[in-house]
């Protein structure tokens, strides 16, 4: 399942005086200029969320979340924050606490357009269909070019028993991506769940010219050429699918 990482930051470069530690007078100014603009030495919202990410990277989610955390609790309304402590959250197999969040970061931003995608694939983890439905529509307002959505709204169709329209959605992905074998794959399956098997093994013989190497399949194939007693083609699937272990 496709999903965003953490969204960067630009680093802020930081300018500071040279002091000459052998001019107390001048040493003193500079501490006074300090203290009048306000400077604390800590992190900016924004560091915090570099630092956030640096962490996450190296797989030390709790501390990452600490660091999002921060970030917001200096800037509220800073979307990107919202949204990086929900793919923590996700990541650590807590996908409620991952939707919350995600939604605040629409709260801030309503146009952040990774933080809507994320949100209706993590609704989409959880099965909850309908609401992953609205959400990837959403989606699609902002930007129609989104064949992985297509291909998340056909297995919905598919999940619903609304073949029909399964297809309508899968055809649209493969419009956008025609090099992509699991868009085959599953209008595959929803045309062989129709009953239609001409169309299904066209489907996953474009699967498999896309890769040669998927699996999946030259197995759904077989199945297939068995189903309709083509032992022949059966047989000639399965020596094909050899050709691929270890590929």
């Amino acid at each position: 399942m496709p999903f965003k990482n953490c969204v960067k930051l630009n680093k802020k470069e930081m300018k500071g005086s040279k002091m000459n530690k052998n001019l107390s007078v001048f040493s003193a100014l500079t501490v006074l200029i300090v203290f009048l603009s306000g400077y604390t030495g800590k992190p900016s919202a924004e560091e915090y969320v570099n630092m956030g990410i640096e962490e996450a990277n190296h797989g030390k989610y709790d501390l990452a979340a600490e660091y999002y955390k921060k970030a917001i609790s200096i800037k509220p309304e800073l979307a990107i924050a919202y949204n990086n402590l929900a793919v923590v959250y996700f990541k650590q197999n807590k996908p409620n606490m991952a939707i919350e969040y995600y939604k605040e970061a629409l709260k801030a931003d309503q146009e952040f357009f990774e933080a809507q995608k994320n949100l209706a694939v993590t609704l989409y983890a959880v099965k909850d269909f309908e609401a992953a439905r609205s959400e990837f529509n959403n989606v699609l307002a902002i930007n129609s070019a989104q064949p992985e959505v297509y291909n998340y709204l056909g297995n919905i169709d598919v999940y619903k028993r609304n073949f029909s329209e399964a297809v309508k959605n899968y055809q649209r992905a493969i419009g956008l991506n025609p090099k992509k074998p699991d868009y085959y794959y599953n209008i595959a399956i929803a045309y062989k769940i129709q009953g239609d098997y001409n169309e299904a093994i066209s489907s996953l013989e474009k699967a498999i010219s896309t890769e040669a190497s998927f699996q999946p399949a030259y197995i759904e194939l077989c199945k297939i050429y068995e189903f309709q007693k083509n032992f022949k083609m059966a047989e000639q699937c399965l020596k094909r699918l050899e050709k691929t272990v270890g590929n």
